[in-house]
């Protein structure tokens, strides 16, 4: 049995006037949550068009479970693919009830309809116009709306750009048991770094129109293939580092290459010549002396702190003046002198400069 739930094969799509083009090599299983992050303008919106039929690929094939619905012959249009949609802006109509926004030009039935307000807890509301309830009411419609139809995938466009960020925590963590209950194919756009690795099996970065790197949430996370996604990730600093045979040298001691560089072992080697720097979250810094670390500690001078509750993010000041941005637990002990031994947990990554 075929568990493909959408197999795009250099899907293209290019604009007319415009050097900027979309290009899709992606395969997703089924029952999947795949979220797509990136920077501002780089296709995530126009690809979850072109996967609805919205818009028409200039090249390749797409297939829906096996179903080509885009290939060099044929386009099956929007309403055939069995694609269910939440838009940015939900498109509810705001003269209308609950209920009827829910059925309205779906093929739905009453007895899918009354599920899925039951499901995620709207049948109190039903008869209520949409124009009257809260972000995440309206929100809730426009996913019942969407599901109600039974669609093979379900795309959800930055649903939750619109609410508050009280509301956002719950509300993403109860759609995403709602559909890992259904067991619907999901692929979730979002400009929120943290959203992206909360709700996904797999995280999707894109840019200039292309899928960069595509991995579960911790691979990508901890291991990212570029800078440009390293830095898109989180919170991030740079150290000088210099190879020296097998290994990696900076001011935290020595390191094999092989554990900070994985799969780039070949490109690093090929560029020995080059300049390079040590890619360090904060989070893998320690100011403990409970924990081991790897390589060699360095002293620092604490000059700011900001607590955020769970954590306090720490800036550091080390030789030559750089600052280093490092996060401890909240209940870490911290030196009134503001003097600190520095360690890193886990290997840093390496990149080359430039």
């Amino acid at each position: 049995m075929n568990n493909v739930a959408l197999d795009a094969k250099k899907l293209r799509k290019t604009f007319a006037g415009n050097d900027f083009s979309i290009d899709i090599d992606m395969e997703i299983l089924s029952g999947e949550i795949i979220s797509i992050i990136g920077p501002s303008g780089c296709g995530k919106t126009t690809t979850l068009r072109l996967i609805a039929g919205f818009e028409e690929a200039d090249s390749g094939e797409l297939a829906l479970h096996g179903n080509p619905v885009q290939s060099l012959n044929s386009f099956v249009s929007p309403e055939k693919r069995g694609v269910g949609i939440v838009f940015q802006d939900y498109a509810l109509f705001p003269h209308m009830s609950v209920e009827k926004n829910i059925s309205y030009g779906v093929d739905s039935t009453p007895e899918s309809v009354s599920e899925m307000m039951d499901l995620l807890d709207i049948k109190r509301i039903a008869n209520r116009s949409v124009q009257n309830l809260s972000g995440g009411e309206q929100q809730r419609v426009a996913i019942a709306r969407a599901l109600a139809s039974n669609p093979k995938i379900l795309l959800l466009d930055e649903p939750f750009s619109n609410i508050d960020a009280a509301q956002r925590v719950h509300i993403r963590a109860e759609i995403r048991r709602i559909l890992r209950q259904l067991g619907t194919t999901v692929i979730w756009v979002t400009h929120d770094q943290e959203e992206a690795l909360l709700v996904a099996d797999r995280v999707a970065f894109m840019s200039r129109g292309k899928i960069r790197q595509i991995t579960n949430p911790e691979q990508i996370y901890k291991f990212p293939e570029t800078i440009e996604v390293a830095e898109f990730l989180g919170e991030s600093n740079h150290v000088d580092a210099s190879l020296s045979s097998d290994q990696v040298v900076s001011i935290f001691g020595e390191f094999p290459i092989t554990h900070c560089v994985q799969q780039r072992v070949t490109e690093v080697e090929i560029k020995l010549e080059g300049e390079f720097f040590l890619f360090i979250r904060p989070e893998q810094f320690t100011i403990s002396d409970k924990y081991d670390v790897m390589g060699e500690r360095i002293l620092g001078t604490i000059v700011d702190r900001s607590y955020y509750g769970h954590t306090n993010l720490l800036s550091v000041e080390i030789e030559g003046n750089q600052i280093l941005k490092i996060r401890v637990p909240a209940d870490e002990f911290i030196p009134e002198s503001g003097q600190v031994s520095l360690g890193l947990r886990s290997f840093p990554r390496l990149f080359p400069i430039g």
